[in-house]
């Protein structure tokens, strides 16, 4: 999941317990290798956080992201 704060900062949070995360926190987690989250301990999921990086790295494609996933979440539930 992705969000603004009370500052209008983006943040990323955890799609199971909602642990939320700065753009900085994030990236530098993900950089180092992290694949889980740091309160629950639940892997993220590759093309969960390909999404989320690119989204945090420009949030203007954020509505065109939603589309595009929503988009795939469609046609693979016609298949």
């Amino acid at each position: 999941q992705v969000g603004h704060d009370a500052n209008g900062e983006l943040f990323a949070a955890c799609h199971e317990c909602n642990y939320p995360m700065c753009k900085s926190c994030f990236e530098f987690e993900t950089k180092e290798g992290r694949k889980v989250c740091l309160r629950c301990g639940l892997p993220y999921d590759e093309f969960e956080t390909f999404i989320l990086v690119h989204i945090l790295e420009n949030p203007f494609h954020l509505f065109v992201t939603h589309l595009f996933i929503y988009y795939l979440y469609v046609n693979l539930c016609l298949l």
